[in-house]
């Protein structure tokens, strides 16, 4: 049996910020808006919802497919979910967004299939 790889990518971004550091709504929209222009990504909706007490998600559809982008300001803390359709993401790319981020940890995990 024949095992086809469809370039398709799943990425996950976990990054700890400094404790100074809180994932407020102004702070992810520059996050966010870095990600976007730096993988030249093409959006097609957004969307996002406070919650009541803390925290953050937005949501863009992309032509590509979607990102997403959870905070945790209780714990200085985003999850970063992005998956595209084909391979114009890579880890290293991710890497390099990334970066130049005030973050103290940041993990990044990619599945192909």
């Amino acid at each position: 049996q024949e095992i086809k790889i469809n370039n398709r990518r799943i990425n996950t971004v976990r990054i700890i910020l400094n404790p100074d550091i809180i994932p407020d709504p102004d702070y992810v929209q520059n996050l966010s808006l870095k990600i976007i222009k730096d993988l030249e990504l093409k959006v097609v909706h957004e969307t996002d919802f406070e919650f009541t007490l803390h925290g953050l998600t937005k949501v863009w559809i992309l032509s590509q497919s979607h990102l997403i982008l959870h905070t945790w300001p209780e714990y200085s803390s985003i999850h970063i979910d992005l998956m595209t359709c084909n391979d114009i993401v890579s880890k290293s790319m991710l890497e390099k967004v990334f970066s130049s981020t005030s973050a103290k940890n940041i993990v990044i995990s990619e599945l192909l299939y």
